[in-house]
């Protein structure tokens, strides 16, 4: 795809040290930013666009900072699974960090919250309810730490599968790499 390349090109003329980004999130800030919490009162009540709105704004400074436009399709669906996995620690939790990792060819989101996790063993149904399926599907590698074990997904349709141990013992964390060769 024209997007696709045009994007491994981008990366490719960027350094090789990856660059990471985090922050963390709860009902009163998304990093330094205050939020205001009579905000956060009414977006529980009726939903909650101000996390996706500083989700969209922290995101479009780091696709600036790597000299990436980040209007651009594969860009612009990376950052609405990225909203997805952050919108589900905070309604679910009421807290998280977010983790970017940027590198040649590929960028890692790192997604962790000290709540109570997800069940074991992974219901899919479940994923489906908090639109984890959809960025399962989207990105290239995609694991779930919660209670000990990590579940991963093999192939790019496939459930996830029990993978190992895990150090998350409280909370979840969820990574999702997207390549971009």
């Amino acid at each position: 795809m024209e997007t696709e390349r045009h994007f491994s090109q981008l990366i490719e003329k960027k350094e090789s040290t990856p660059k990471t980004y985090t922050i963390k999130f709860d009902s009163r800030s998304f990093g330094d930013k205050k939020i205001d919490s009579l905000v956060v009162k009414y977006w529980k009540q009726f939903g909650d666009p101000w996390l996706p709105g500083a989700v969209s704004e922290w995101w479009e400074k780091i696709c600036l900072d790597n000299k990436l436009d980040p209007t651009s399709e594969n860009l612009r669906e990376l950052e609405l699974h990225l909203i997805e996995i952050a919108r589900n620690a905070f309604e679910e939790v009421g807290n998280g960090e977010i983790k970017l990792i940027f590198e040649p060819h590929k960028i890692t989101a790192v997604v962790t919250d000290q709540g109570p996790g997800f069940e074991s063993p992974p219901n899919e149904l479940m994923w489906s309810m908090h639109g984890l399926d959809l960025v399962k599907k989207y990105a290239d590698e995609f694991s779930i730490e919660t209670n000990g074990i990590r579940y991963s997904k093999e192939s790019s349709d496939s459930d996830l599968i029990e993978s190992g141990e895990a150090d998350i013992k409280t909370g979840s964390k969820i990574t999702f790499i997207k390549n971009f060769e």
